[in-house]
């Protein structure tokens, strides 16, 4: 259990949004586990995007490791994931390849979506700050082209969506630490990130409202 302390000051160095999209994902790992009977995680490649992994997976009560390279494991996994890897990636399929190596089952991928305003809104954001772009390419930045790496290298797709569809559209670390600090609150009490009711939205208008696409996989 990570200490409410731990979680504000994780929470103000990442960011609301940040915070935001790691709950969502903590619950779709715990799902798949009780979905799909995942008993072993591996995140490869890990990155520090979402902060403190301790509270990204807590809860979720299965084995897991994190990884930064395909170096030879003694193992495999049930499930190998990573977050935001395919649009940033020398090699998209290549790192596809070295995740089917280490799964026994199942390959989940997380990108960004591209048809998200914000993807736009983040753009223009770095032209004015004259910042280099370092999100990854937009190209990659679609379900459809994470579709059609699975199938390329043969692998059955189970399930794809949309999710991250938080009341806001750019995260709350672009606008800086005093209106973050409001959010996050000074107090010793739990901090707690609500469901946005964007995230019931039809289907159909998932695509224009969601930061973020997934798409579960399983070995032919």
């Amino acid at each position: 259990m990570v200490v409410c302390e731990d979680m504000l000051n994780d929470v103000e160095e990442v960011g609301y949004g940040t915070a935001y999209e790691r709950k969502l994902l903590n619950e779709l790992l715990k799902r798949l586990v009780k979905v799909y009977g995942v008993r072993s995680i591996l995140e490869y490649p890990a990155t520090d995007l979402l902060g403190d992994p301790r509270i990204l997976y807590e809860g979720v009560g299965v084995l897991i490791e994190r990884s930064r390279c395909a170096k030879a494991r003694d193992r495999k996994y049930d499930l190998v994931w990573n977050f935001c890897e395919m649009e940033r990636a020398d090699d998209p399929l290549k790192l596809l390849a070295e995740m089917v190596k280490l799964t026994a089952k199942y390959i989940m991928l997380i990108g960004q979506n591209v048809f998200n305003a914000g993807v736009f809104l983040h753009r223009a954001y770095h032209v004015l700050r004259r910042s280099t772009w370092d999100h990854g390419a937009t190209g990659r930045m679609r379900l459809g082209y994470a579709m059609k790496l699975a199938r390329a290298r043969g692998l059955a797709i189970l399930e794809h969506g949309y999710f991250d569809a938080p009341i806001f559209v750019l995260d709350l670390y672009e606008i800086g630490l005093p209106l973050r600090r409001s959010f996050v609150g000074r107090s010793g009490r739990d901090f707690l990130v609500k469901e946005s009711p964007f995230e019931n939205l039809p289907r159909a208008f998932k695509p224009a409202f969601s930061h973020h696409w997934y798409l579960l996989c399983q070995l032919s």
